[in-house]
This record gives C-alpha cells, structure tokens and sequence, in this order.
C-alpha cells in the first residue's frame, strides 16, 4: 500500500497543482478589497464565507501528506492490510489511475531499501542496524547478476556462502591467494565491505530490460561498538573524579566538572569515530553497486594474472597505489 501511496506526486499525478497563496495573503486582500468598497455594497454573508474558506485552506507542504494518507485510508478500506502478491498491487495501482511501470518502478525501489521502524537513539547516533545501497541498471536479470557476482569475487574478495530470495549471501574469502591479492590492494575497492558482516546482494525487477541492484550489510557491530565505548568512557570519569577527590584537596564541584569534561572529549571522540567507521561502510557499499552498474568503465584486466602484471608495473615504474 505505501510502495502504491508513496509513487503519487499530487501535481503530476492528479493533474492539478495545490493553490500556493498563503492564507495571510488571502485575508490581506479580502481586506483591502473590503476597504475599498463603500460599506452599504458589502455582503456581510459573502465576505465571512469567503474568510472562513481561506482559513480552511489547505498549506502547500501539506498536500502531499494528505493524499498519501487519503490513498492508504481508501485502499485499506477497499482491500484490507493483507498482504497481496505483485499483480494485485498492480490492478489496484491501475483502479487508481497509476501506471504500471511507475509502480513497478516504486516496487523495486521499496524493496531495495525498505523503510524502517521508528530508530533508536543508536542508530541515530551511530549507524543502522542494516546499512544499503541501491542503483538502477539498464541490464537484464541475468546481466545485473552477472555484475554483481563478478564484482563481490573480483573486486571485493568475497565468497558466495549461500543463495536468498533474489539474491545471495557472502562473507570474506579467506583463501590465501585472495588474501594476497586484496591485501596488495589489487582489488577495486576498499576493506569496508569485505570486512562487513552478512552482506547480500540482491535483483529487483523492473522490467525485463532495468532492474534495481542492491546491496546491504549488517551494521549493527558498529552500533554495539559505539554503546561500548560510551560506556566505558562513563565508568572511567565515575572512577576518574572519585580518584581525584580521594587523592587531592579538589572538592566534589570541581572533581564532577573535571569529570564531566572528560567524558564529554571521550564521547565526542568515539561518536565521530564510529560514525566516520559507518560512513566507510556505506560508501563502500556504493563504491561497489556503481561499479556493478558500470563494469565498462573499469576496463581492464581483472584476471589474477592481469592484476599481478599491472602491479609489477606500478612497482618497477616507482609508482605505488593511492590508498582508496
């Protein structure tokens, strides 16, 4: 239902723009209008009717909101909140006058990254329990796969452990040649994913020619990470500004606020720094969907062979990698 709600623009679907004047505006030139007649010519009837439906007008930021929730009431009542399979959505989509394509399209999209549950104070402050990354291609089922295959072995060094619903599972490929080869940085990429946990990759269909790609890892260490060094940094200026009372003439006042001002450095600190180790992870995750989307452009070769060539070359030239 949301996938159906969330793929309507009022102005372009509906075929009508929501009226943009600001209430005040409205009034303001019922006003002035009102000023300018004599007051015998005023219909006292006619002008509270048209004060009282500009008040009742709708806000411009508040359009979209209403008829996506106008949508979700009518279609709830129509067909409930079961779930229903992919060719209901999209006889339901076409009663409401949305084409298929678009739907499809807002299908895909939906699923690649669904929406998630209120977050927590971790997630806001850290990172998501799972992070994504999502593009569209122009490629067929089997291209898209292909893609993203080649990519995770070659580029990534990671290892399929098990096939999931439009996609697969892997893990770091811990075979020594790999090994090697990523830790001389032979692969495209960085060791955010490779170090990442539970990551899938999956294919949604658009249509059979455009497909949404995605990628997703499990983040949630990051977030217990972050828990353990708040914490600690907690315990430790509990202990800290008990150690100094203890130890010196400096009263309770001043011991709390020397305490108080550790932890504030030592939680500034592990906040940046696990959000810096989340926002790795994510960009690696969109280094290697745009590197699926566009195999042409890496236009090399990729083969243990190849990228053993290339790095003599780097090295006897005098020329060593850039760290990504």
């Amino acid at each position: 239902m949301r996938a159906i709600a969330a793929s309507y623009t009022p102005s372009v679907r509906f075929g009508v723009m929501a009226s943009e004047p600001a209430i005040g505006g409205i009034i303001e030139g019922m006003r002035e209008f009102e000023d300018q007649k004599p007051q015998s010519d005023l219909d006292s009837d006619a002008l509270a009717s048209r004060l009282d439906n500009a008040s009742r007008a709708v806000p411009k930021h508040m359009v979209d909101d209403v008829l996506h929730r106008a949508i979700e009431l009518q279609l709830g009542e129509q067909y409930g909140l079961q779930p229903l399979d992919e060719d209901a959505l999209v006889r339901i989509a076409q009663e409401v006058g949305i084409d298929s394509a678009h739907l499809r399209r807002a299908l895909a999209e939906v699923r690649a990254n669904p929406p998630t549950a209120t977050e927590s104070w971790a997630e806001r402050m850290f990172a998501p329990d799972r992070t994504a990354a999502s593009r569209t291609v122009a490629m067929s089922r089997e291209e898209a796969e292909t893609a993203l295959v080649d990519w995770m072995r070659q580029s990534e060094g990671m290892r399929m452990r098990s096939r999931v619903a439009d996609g697969a599972l892997w893990e770091k490929d811990k075979h020594l040649l790999t090994t090697l080869r990523m830790t001389l940085r032979m692969g495209d990429a960085s060791s955010a994913v490779r170090d990442a946990r539970d990551v899938i990759h999956r294919v949604h269909p658009i249509s059979p020619d455009e497909q949404v790609i995605s990628l997703e890892a499990d983040s949630s260490g990051i977030q217990t990470v972050g828990k353990v060094l708040l914490g600690v940094g907690a315990v430790g200026a509990v202990v800290g500004a008990g150690s100094v009372i203890g130890a010196t003439d400096i009263g309770p006042l001043q011991s709390a606020a020397m305490a108080a001002g550790g932890l504030a450095v030592w939680s500034t600190a592990a906040v940046f720094g696990v959000r810096a180790w989340g926002r790795r992870l994510r960009d690696g995750l969109r280094r290697a969907v745009d590197g699926a989307a566009h195999p042409d452009i890496r236009g090399r070769d990729d083969s243990l062979a190849g990228q053993f060539d290339r790095l003599r070359r780097e090295w006897t030239s005098g020329k060593r990698r850039r760290p990504l």
